[in-house]
């Protein structure tokens, strides 16, 4: 089989099950100083578009095609790709369809679609150059907060109703005609499009609002909800859906810290928080999407009245793909070759999934030299295999980060794989991340000491 991959910066994530599947990989990208370009059997740089990689498609007569692109910008092109190869070439193409994108990637529809659906959401308003002056006005005016007034219902759920609370009228919603909810300081603006927190700022009195919209025209402005971040992703395929495990990635904060910069486990481990119940809203979001490949929700569990608010919808890799992996031992972009290949089936994965623990922490750049992932990759370091995980022969806060205990088969090549009781590396210069699959959060937090050293009070992973 030859499997045509668009993008190369996530294809070590699936280069190990390639070689497993003996699958043959023909590899397009854009940018010619890109990582894992020589994973793949065969590579070609191309010009920005979908035009060459659908030319190669044909010349190489691939038997499907899979999106790794791992950014926002050129989803709906890839979208709009994957409709005429599927009508034309009459092979799969493994990735989120025009529709999804147009819902997941723009904020303000993405509320639409909550709200449509019954969905618990955030409050929100939609503003702009008419109606910002009376925003700030009703706030000037009144000052009343509401924080606890919307949504007191508990975590139940049926597939036909999943809220009640949250309904608006969608003449209302279209009109953008949006009335003052009552939200009150702090706030979140957000732009309609845009990832990794891009543009997005945490309003805490009125000049700060101000400041904002000298910058921009318009805004998605949500409450700001104390409590937890969660996150899930869910594989979509043929009409199937099967959400993952839901992933604790830390407590909002006023200073607008990225979940990237944070301690984060799965499965999540939140007071009042049914894991049960966050599958089954993602499952009830990815069906009405008519989702295609691999997707995220990003949620937030609110500390005050314990209600779960879906916010966005990612259809793109998710960043939280290695914890899945660790926490399931399920590979979410390796399902898109089984989707691909036509092995994609929803009852082996119930089969397949194991309930381990994974914690991942911002390592961050390491003590006495920076290493991205290209440099892991080549012969520069010595490299060890643990587990079939990646490691780097390396200090850490004067410690050697390959205890004697983890001594495995040494190789050149990393392979983003985990075995049980075990990790990886992985991540660009300064932002390196551990990951750990362990059998029990104790064993994590065992394993943990033993990698990092003194550090692991400096992430507080004794409280956990």
């Amino acid at each position: 089989m030859k499997v045509l991959f668009i993008g190369a910066r996530l294809f070590d994530d699936v280069d190990f099950y390639l070689k497993e599947k003996n699958i043959e990989s023909i590899l397009t990208e854009s940018n010619s100083n890109a990582s894992n370009l020589d994973c793949a059997n065969k590579y070609f740089i191309v010009p920005r578009g979908m035009d060459e990689p659908i030319r190669i498609a044909k010349e190489e007569n691939v038997d499907g095609i899979i999106s790794l692109i791992g950014i926002d910008d050129p989803l709906m092109d890839v979208a709009l790709a994957k409709e005429k190869v599927e009508n034309e070439l009459k092979i799969p193409f493994i990735a989120s369809n025009a529709r999804t994108i147009s819902i997941s990637s723009d904020k303000i529809e993405t509320k639409k679609f909550f709200i449509k659906n019954n969905i618990n959401t955030s409050k929100f308003q939609i503003l702009n150059s008419y109606n910002f002056e009376e925003f700030i006005s009703s706030f000037e005016s009144s000052m009343i907060s509401s924080k606890n007034s919307l949504n007191n219902s508990k975590n139940n759920i049926s597939e036909n109703n999943i809220s009640e609370n949250n309904n608006l009228e969608n003449n209302i919603l279209e009109n953008y005609n949006l009335k003052n909810y009552n939200l009150d300081f702090p706030v979140v603006f957000k732009q309609r499009s845009g990832q990794g927190g891009r543009d997005i700022s945490i309003i805490q009195n009125i000049d700060e609002a101000k400041d904002y919209f000298y910058e921009f025209n318009e805004a998605l402005c949500e409450e700001f909800i104390e409590g937890s971040e969660i996150s899930i992703e869910v594989l979509c395929f043929n009409n199937s859906y099967m959400p993952l495990v839901p992933v604790y990635k830390g407590e909002t904060s006023l200073n607008g810290l990225h979940p990237l910069n944070k301690v984060r486990c799965a499965p999540a481990d939140v007071q009042g928080l049914n894991n049960e119940y966050v599958k089954k809203v993602a499952y009830l979001i990815a069906k009405e999407l008519k989702a295609e490949g691999t997707i995220d929700i990003d949620f937030i569990f609110s500390k005050h009245d314990k209600v779960l608010y879906a916010l966005e919808i990612n259809t793109r890799p998710s960043g939280t793909r290695y914890l899945t992996a660790a926490a399931t031992n399920i590979y979410p972009l390796t399902k898109l070759i089984d989707m691909v290949s036509g092995d994609f089936n929803i009852n082996s994965l119930n089969e397949e999934m194991k309930d381990y623990f994974a914690l991942e922490i911002p390592i961050g750049n390491f003590d006495d030299k920076q290493v991205s992932d290209k440099q892991v990759n080549s012969k520069e370091f010595n490299v060890k295999q643990v587990n079939d995980n990646q490691a780097i022969g390396k200090q850490v806060n004067g410690k050697e980060f390959n205890d004697n205990q983890f001594n495995g088969k040494k190789s050149n090549k990393s392979l983003k794989k985990f075995n049980k009781n075990s990790w990886v590396l992985h991540g660009p210069s300064n932002y390196e991340r551990l990951t750990i699959s362990a059998e029990s959060k104790a064993e994590a937090k065992k394993l943990a000491k033993k990698l990092i050293g003194k550090r692991f009070y400096e992430f507080c992973l004794d409280e956990l």
